[in-house]
């Protein structure tokens, strides 16, 4: 968090960062991350719990919750869910006050993610929070500070700020690259194998996908032998 200066002398509340998928509950819809975000077998779980809960969401409001059915860098061992809530919005896009939300959590029957501290801000206060210990078991990845009280979507970054550890974003962006390669060299394959392409293009394309598989057989390579020397 590089400036806190907008949380002066307000109510915070200070919760746990999950390391989990962000994900989207509406009356009609779901989604992970991005409102084309494909399907896949992590997120069926919630998918259920949608179809458990949808009826009591209003028309117009949106959950906010971190998916953490799936391990990514933590593995948790004391989850008291799959689907943790951390903020409701209404149909006027403000976001509902913590109390709210707590009201929200109860009516739905799913747990918020850890609080670690109420009260004025305190940036004492805040680093206390980071124990590299998780409330819910495992390492901690970080926490969020968040306004006690509702706020407007225009004014999130003024609202909302995030500490995340440098090996969890380290991790992040492994895998994410990792996952890029890997959508990329299926791309290149189902294009060679499509057989819609010249001898020239044929090439071309056998090319990148070689180029992309040993990127990611060396990438894969380096996250093993870092796991191997922190474990």
């Amino acid at each position: 968090m590089r400036n806190t200066d907008h949380f002066a002398g307000k109510e915070v509340v200070i919760t746990e960062k999950m390391d989990g998928e962000n994900t989207t509950l509406y009356a009609d819809f779901m989604h992970a991350r991005s409102l084309d975000s494909k399907d896949h077998a992590s997120r069926h779980y919630v998918k259920m719990l949608h179809g458990g809960i949808r009826y009591l969401i209003p028309a117009g409001y949106r959950l906010c919750g971190e998916n953490v059915f799936a391990k990514h860098s933590i593995a948790y061992s004391a989850l008291p869910g799959y689907f943790m809530l951390f903020s409701v919005w209404n149909e006027r896009n403000v976001c509902l006050s913590w109390d709210e939300t707590e009201e929200w959590a109860a009516r739905l029957g799913v747990p918020l993610v850890p609080v670690l501290y109420r009260g004025i801000w305190s940036e004492a206060a805040a680093k206390a929070c980071y124990t590299k210990q998780s409330r819910c078991g495992g390492e901690q990845e970080g926490y969020v500070v968040r306004l006690a009280s509702a706020f407007a979507y225009d004014d999130f970054k003024r609202s909302v700020a995030k500490f995340v550890t440098p090996k969890s974003c380290a991790n992040r962006r492994a895998l994410a690259e990792q996952a890029g390669r890997a959508e990329q060299a299926g791309r290149c394959r189902a294009v060679r194998e499509s057989g819609k392409v010249g001898d020239k293009e044929q090439l071309a394309v056998t090319k990148r996908y070689n180029y992309f598989i040993r990127s990611l057989r060396r990438d894969c390579h380096v996250i093993r032998e870092r796991c191997n020397k922190k474990g």
